[in-house]
């Protein structure tokens, strides 16, 4: 009898010693489901010279009048006129609408419908530019996806845009609008990624078809800041001496800094964060500092470097943002209402409606990194916007400035409130200055894209 039951006692504790360390393995399969790739662009249809060729070229099916400027040799009415027709119907920028009035914040995920069983345990591929900036937002994203759907696999793909492969050309040289997305969205409509990472304010107001924005996250600090070079006593754009080199590679804020401090002069600066830092503190380097988003700094933890924050208040004279500055986009596929709703613990109310009445106004205005306008955008009380906006000339000597505070419910009054303040800009002369930057372009050259 014990001699037939041997085997089976001996299997019995193998298979009960083996259970640990499948235990194991399956902890840290679950607690690391995430990889990174680098991937090239597509060469066949996307490489670029380091030349602006991309203006005037097209997504694969995408509309051609988006997101491009190939309609050179159509005539056109005055800008004027243009802008004062009346607000056209404009598709909704997200799957879904908020309602300001019944809801401070979106429900936490534990009020959510449980998520469609289709998208659970798969790869989710997540595509990002390639700079150190950039991959850490996308693993931000990644890091709140993870805490809502542990039970998914996410892979960052990053790739190089032709922003990032050209760090020469001053970036209003370039003409292209999706700079920094164009062969991310190929990728995207390819299938070959599920969503896209964007900083907002690099996103162009209209995008290509077929691509929609899933959701904007909570909104980082918007405004802009001042870097001094290491080593200088100096704190604020008001302390500097006469021709003192700032460094921005915006018109946006030199057209504003020349407004309000005529006394300094400015120099294009390319390159990542770490980059352009590193070009700053050069012993030989000709840059007292620069001018950067505050988002970007506080993500890559450099918050120590920031000498002086820029607004509507700053004492001596500040400036306004970049339209979407600080808020992190996700770009989808249209239809694809699975990944939307994987999406969805992602979105901030505030942020959107901010965001879609912020690009309504610069697209009304046909504004782009190239065209200095400035925003700020505040929410006084429950369901209430109070907007700034500016457009000021590239030298600096002409300004239109206008705000408006109004009632914010949902997407269709963000969209028309950024419209109706463009139209307040452009009563007050707002298309004259933008006629004038368009009709002398080369001048841009000398100036420095938002």
């Amino acid at each position: 009898m014990q001699k037939g039951t041997g085997k089976p006692l001996r299997v019995a504790t193998l298979l009960a010693s083996l259970i640990p360390l499948a235990v194991l393995i399956t902890a840290i399969y679950l607690g690391s489901k995430t990889s990174f790739v680098d991937i090239p662009s597509k060469e066949s249809r996307w490489e670029e010279s380091a030349s602006a060729e991309l203006v005037g070229r097209q997504l694969p099916s995408a509309n051609p009048t988006i997101g491009t400027n190939i309609q050179k040799d159509k005539p056109k009415q005055p800008l004027q006129a243009r802008l004062l027709q009346p607000q056209p119907s404009i598709p909704p920028h997200t799957h879904h609408a908020f309602n300001m009035a019944t809801h401070e914040q979106l429900p936490s995920t534990s009020s959510r419908a449980p998520l469609d069983p289709t998208i659970t345990n798969t790869t989710i591929r997540i595509g990002t530019r390639r700079s150190a900036l950039a991959v850490v937002q996308a693993e931000m994203v990644v890091a709140a996806l993870k805490k809502a759907h542990p039970e998914n696999t996410y892979e960052i793909h990053a790739m190089a845009t032709m922003g990032d492969k050209n760090q020469v050309t001053a970036l209003h040289e370039f003409g292209a609008k999706s700079l920094w997305t164009h062969e991310l969205e190929a990728q995207l409509l390819d299938g070959d990624l599920d969503f896209i990472v964007h900083c907002l304010k690099d996103m162009p107001t209209q995008l290509p078809n077929k691509c929609v924005i899933g959701c904007i996250m909570e909104r980082e600090d918007p405004r802009d800041c001042v870097i001094m070079k290491k080593g200088l006593e100096y704190k604020t754009l008001l302390e500097l001496p006469e021709g003192a080199v700032v460094g921005t590679s915006s018109v946006r804020r030199s057209a504003q800094i020349k407004k309000a401090y005529p006394h300094l002069k400015f120099k294009d600066v390319r390159g990542n964060l770490g980059t352009r830092l590193g070009k700053l503190d050069a012993e030989d380097g000709e840059y007292s500092c620069l001018i950067l988003a505050v988002a970007g700094v506080v993500r890559m933890n450099w918050t120590e470097r920031i000498t002086q924050y820029l607004d509507s208040t700053t004492p001596g004279g500040g400036m306004l943002h970049a339209v979407g500055q600080g808020a992190l986009a996700i770009e989808v596929r249209e239809g694809d209402e699975k990944i939307m709703k994987v999406l969805e613990v992602l979105s901030n109310e505030a942020a959107t409606l901010s965001g879609i009445a912020e690009r309504s106004l610069m697209r009304t205005l046909e504004g782009g990194c190239s065209v200095p306008i400035g925003v700020e955008t505040t929410w006084i009380e429950r369901g209430k916007l109070l907007m700034k906006a500016i457009v000021v000339s590239l030298d600096g000597t002409e300004s239109v400035a206008a705000e408006r505070l109004d009632e914010i419910l949902n997407e269709k009054d963000a969209d028309e409130f950024g419209w109706k303040l463009a139209q307040e800009l452009v009563e007050k002369g707002a298309a004259k200055i933008l006629e004038q930057i368009n009709l002398n372009r080369p001048i841009i050259k000398e100036a420095g894209g938002a």
